[in-house]
């Protein structure tokens, strides 16, 4: 697709290296230039050919020197050469000089040792400051043999043979350099630098929010981003950009190693989550394909425990398993070679309810475990590295399931003599917590409520709680190493317990998977082919096929198991059926409403009907009635494009004399592609000479049969649509202002089209009416609302094939200064700490009120009262920014209702508005803002037609001087100053600009004590942040004030 390949005269550059591509003067004049890797104070990796690369003038000779040994190349025509030098033991420091003509470089302070790749997300980069403890531990730290080679934040859809700006070497001698160590990545170094004893460097290339697609090429995933949006459009989670930017350029060094710490982002939803075991396993053979150094050790974090306790205290066990079952896809991994997998089920830092946050700030023990693993798996230590892990289960005669384990260590352990975490079910898969016990090196789990039991799992929630935590998971060995969470069916003795197929029915040339258990059973195979006791295999059959799975026992028994693949014929299938179908109106005058539903239900004794009585005669109007029952239409969406060559539609009595079909890929731009004039009734069969394609199908009524000197509506009791799916892909299309729902009236706002396919054009409308075209991405428009109220945003844009689509509409909130704005600053605010001595509040121009909340950990905002004078739907504004990761999911409470909301932005300094209408009481209103999911800023809370906030920081106050923010603000043409001086005083208030300049003098008299307000016009300022200044006596504040248009 995009990839293409590069045949150089002496080598592939794609397998020996990713070079620099500079445009190149002439040889006599280019500068002798290096990849960033080659920089002073570099770790280069022992016993293996060191290479050396970088950009000179075309034809020039470059040398080469480290230690004594040195290497000549000449660089190609396009000025790029590589050298290789011999493979050198551990040992440092050295100096390397790289020569050409006249220029020389000299790199010093090198050393030889291990190089380890840390990549991931978040929780992979983040910075040893972050961690707890991780300050005092950079302040103290004194290496120079541990280092790190930091890859900055890029994306590219492309590979690129360049890194991101910036990347450089740091070593762990400085507290300043220290500190921005991958904190996982640091603890695992020092473990392996203390045991070791050789110098050891981290090439962190790591990215917050990124998914496991987004570090894969296109080769291994089989499509890139232009193919397939993931998550909800954010760039760190697109296929390949990460892949592309961050490790693309860096083939051709060899390392040690690889630490993987990600998967987060990938344990969104079920369907992503049980996706990942075969990705990830994919993505290290990759990896080792790519850097082309056999079967390179690779070890990872299985993610930790996260969100709510879920421990028998806390009721029955859960039933969504997204976290639980992505852990299990991580630890399928294991079975290639040279792998590991770190523990981290306990290390999360629990609130006061148990709660973990996304990101555990405890990285110590996870890269002390990490060390452990790695001396195993990489360096072939005989040590005892991690905690039991799971090898088989039996049956016994009282109905309880014996549990063996491997990594039993010294044996296996329980700190409190109760052995919790242990759920079981029976052949109904509903789960109960079990008892469990300690019996040599097996733990011996039952229930008194499930006699046969199915099912066994351990830690498999979310967060089943760190060990310590009544009722939590708490297995481990003697070592007090964690016991890895597993689930495993029960094994009953010899048998087949499963033989099944992901679907039994599917069209030709779709696949499916096939998926067995079977116990105890000395060979299986499929069809006669041996396979292992479990496992899956995906099976694309051209006709109808059975398959049989044969077990034979040690004894010679012999049970089978068969699956039949029923395969259809894709011109036979219904594309409407059971789709979703809309309708322009629906009849309801007469009985039970006629839905849409009912015409593709496969049931013919139901019908859609169209709305048709105004009321006039002997029949009831219909609430439903539009007025115009001849235009009226009924369509369904087919689920994705269709080369559609057949459509059937079954009338009932009333039919349609004049009719067309239509088709579309967004349901908005409609093609009309068929026409009857002269409808009968009963069935019409229509048959296309070609097929037309679209995503959609609609019926538009244009006239109705008269039955008896009456019209009805249309009714319809069935319609099918056949074809087989497109090979063409539409675009997608969607948009919004570039800072979030809420804009303000009289203000130029930014709209942004998110994009998918080969857009040439975008085209945005507000409320229908085109606003401007675009023809260069981004695609963006000039939007500046006239007037307050909703309006609705959406784009239409064309692709170089000349299809249309058109987005779903966006809604936007109009702010004409209605909105009040409270403060977060003057709200309740608890947590949003760290264990780093931050603290949330924070001083900004381009906060609203000159403060914000910079929010860590689990928090909580909450609002003082908020009044309205009447029950009823209101507005509410958040303001915020992503300091971290997009999207963020945080609750709303109001009145004690929650609402989930996701939070997205474009980047992470973007302060942006999330509105949503809220149902508030007349009076007083509880509003709170919980984030569960850290690492958030948030500026205000705003609510229409509020009364302004009187408590907080805002409350006039007769123990001191306060200055209230100005409301509103920003300020449009007017805003009213609020200020309290404790006693009578002089009082100057200064106007002045964010230089501390003045612009204006708005009081310098004696006032009394008290409260006191102050309209200003702000008419005649410019836009922008000006500060104002109050003083009374000895004290003074400082608010912000925002001027707009």
């Amino acid at each position: 697709m995009k990839s293409a390949s590069t045949s150089m005269t002496t080598f592939s550059w794609r397998l020996l290296g990713a070079l620099l591509l500079l445009v190149v003067a002439p040889a006599a004049s280019a500068p002798l230039q290096l990849f960033p890797y080659f920089a002073s104070g570099a770790v280069l990796q022992r016993e293996a050919p060191i290479p050396v690369w970088g950009q000179a003038g075309a034809g020039a000779e470059v040398t080469v020197t480290l230690a004594g040994t040195s290497a000549t190349v000449t660089a190609d025509a396009a000025g790029r050469w590589r050298a290789a030098l011999p493979a050198r033991a551990a040992g440092g420091p050295f100096a390397m000089t790289i020569a050409s003509g006249a220029q020389t470089r000299t790199l010093t302070d090198l050393y030889v040792g291990d190089v380890w790749v840390a990549s991931g997300q978040s929780n992979m980069e983040w910075r040893l400051d972050q961690a707890d403890g991780g300050i005092a531990e950079a302040n103290a730290a004194n290496d120079p043999q541990l280092r790190q080679f930091k890859v900055p934040k890029g994306l590219a859809n492309e590979p690129s043979n360049t890194l991101p700006a910036g990347a450089a070497w740091a070593s762990a001698t400085t507290p300043a350099a220290t500190r921005a160590f991958s904190a996982v990545a640091y603890y695992a170094a020092r473990g392996l630098r203390a045991e070791l004893g050789i110098p050891i460097g981290i090439l962190n290339t790591s990215y917050g929010g990124s998914r496991i697609e987004t570090w894969m090429s296109e080769d291994m995933l089989g499509y890139d981003e232009g193919d397939v949006t993931l998550g909800n459009g954010e760039p760190e989670r697109q296929p390949t950009v990460a892949w592309n930017k961050m490790v693309h350029p860096l083939l051709g060094l060899p390392f040690k190693g690889v630490l993987w710490y990600q998967g987060e982002s990938n344990a969104d939803n079920l369907d992503d989550a049980l996706a990942y075991g075969d990705l990830f396993q994919t993505m290290i053979t990759g990896w080792r394909a790519d850097f082309g150094q056999g079967d390179l050790p690779f070890v990872w974090v299985q993610l930790p425990n996260f969100g709510a306790l879920q421990t028998v205290a806390e009721g029955t066990p859960p039933t969504y398993n997204a976290w639980p079952e992505l852990r299990a896809g991580q630890s399928r991994a294991l079975a290639l070679p040279n792998t590991g997998e770190v523990i981290s089920i306990d290390t999360g830092n629990p609130d006061a309810s148990g709660s973990v946050d996304i990101h555990p700030t405890n990285k110590e023990p996870v890269g002390e475990r990490m060390a452990l693993v790695l001396r195993e798996v990489a360096y072939g230590e005989d040590i005892v590295a991690s905690g039991p892990r799971y090898a088989s289960n039996q049956l016994l005669d009282d109905g309880s399931v014996a549990v063996s384990y491997t990594g039993l260590g010294s044996g296996l352990a329980n700190a409190d003599g109760t052995l919790n975490g242990f759920t079981i079910s029976g052949a109904n898969g509903t789960f109960v917590w079990a008892n469990a016990e300690i019996d040599g090196d097996r733990v011996i789990v039952s229930s008194p409520s499930v006699s046969t039991p199915a099912m066994v799992r351990y830690a498999w929630q979310y967060n089943p709680g760190n060990l310590g935590v009544p009722g939590a998971a708490d297995l481990t060995n003697a070592e007090g190493l964690p016991a890895a969470p597993f689930e495993a069916a029960v094994n009953p003795g010899f048998s087949i317990a499963q033989f099944s197929a992901a679907r039994t029915t599917i069209e030709a040339g779709q696949n499916t998977v096939l998926s067995w258990r079977v116990f105890d059973a000395a060979t299986v195979t499929l069809d006669g082919a041996p396979v292992a006791l479990e496992g899956s295999q995906s099976v694309s059959p051209e006709a109808t096929t059975t398959y049989t799975l044969t077990a034979v026992s040690a004894s010679g028994e012999t049970l089978t198991a068969s699956v039949t693949l029923e395969v259809i014929d894709p011109s036979l299938i219904n594309r409407a059926r059971s789709q979703p179908a809309t309708a322009s109106t629906v009849e309801a005058c007469c009985g039970d409403p006629r839905e849409a539903a009912f015409a593709v239900d496969d049931d013919l004794t139901t019908r859609w009907a169209s709305a048709w009585s105004d009321g006039v005669g002997d029949n009831p109007e219909d609430p439903n009635y539009d007025g115009t029952p001849d235009d009226e239409w009924l369509a369904v969406d087919l689920g994705g494009p269709i080369d559609i060559d057949r459509v059937i539609l079954t009338w009932e009595a009333s039919f349609g004399t004049v009719y067309e079909l239509q088709t579309s890929f967004d349901g908005y731009n409609w093609t009309t592609v068929y026409r009857e004039d002269a409808g009968d009734g009963e069935v019409d069969d229509i048959t296309f000479s070609a097929p037309v394609t679209g995503s959609h199908l609609r019926m538009q009524g244009i006239d109705r049969t008269t039955i008896a000197g009456q019209q009805f509506g249309y009714s319809l009791f069935d319609i099918a649509v056949y074809g087989e799916v497109s090979a063409i892909v539409p675009p997608t299309a969607a948009a919004s202002p570039r800072t979030g729902n809420v804009v303000t009236a009289g203000e130029a706002t930014t709209l942004v089209a998110d994009v998918s396919g080969s857009v040439q054009t975008a085209t945005f409308y507000v409320d229908g009416v085109e606003l401007a075209t675009d023809d260069a991405a981004p695609f963006i428009a000039s939007w500046t609302p006239e007037a307050s109220g909703v309006a609705e945003v959406t784009v239409e844009v064309v692709d170089a094939s000349g299809i249309t689509v058109r987005s779903a509409p966006a809604v936007v909130f109009v702010d004409d200064g209605s909105l009040v704005r409270f403060e977060a600053e003057d709200a309740t605010v608890e947590g949003g700490s760290d264990g780093n001595g931050h603290t949330p509040l924070t001083s900004s121009s381009a906060a609203s009120g000159g403060e914000y909340l910079d929010l860590r950990e689990q928090w909580a905002i909450t609002l003082p009262p908020v009044t309205v004078d009447e029950a009823g739907t209101y507005l509410l504004s958040i303001g915020y920014q992503m300091t971290y990761e997009s999207p963020k999911t945080q609750n709303l409470i109001v009145n004690g209702v929650t609402t989930p909301i996701v939070f997205t932005a474009p980047d992470n300094s973007t302060w942006m508005q999330r509105g949503l209408e809220v149902q508030l009481n007349a009076g007083e209103n509880a509003i709170s803002l919980v984030g569960s999911w850290n690492y958030m800023s948030v500026d205000f809370l705003a609510v229409g037609a509020a009364t302004p906030p009187t408590s907080g920081e805002n409350a006039p106050s007769t123990g001191s001087l306060m200055l209230d923010a100005p409301r509103p603000n920003p300020a449009r043409g007017a805003t009213t100053i609020h200020y309290s001086i404790p006693e009578a005083d002089h009082v100057r208030l200064d106007l002045l600009d964010v230089q501390g300049r003045r612009v204006a003098v708005l009081v310098d008299a004696n006032q009394p004590s008290g409260e006191h307000s102050l309209p200003v016009s702000t008419s005649s300022l410019a836009v922008g942040v000006y500060v104002l200044h109050l003083t009374a006596g000895r004290a003074a504040q400082s608010r912000r004030m925002t001027v707009v248009r």
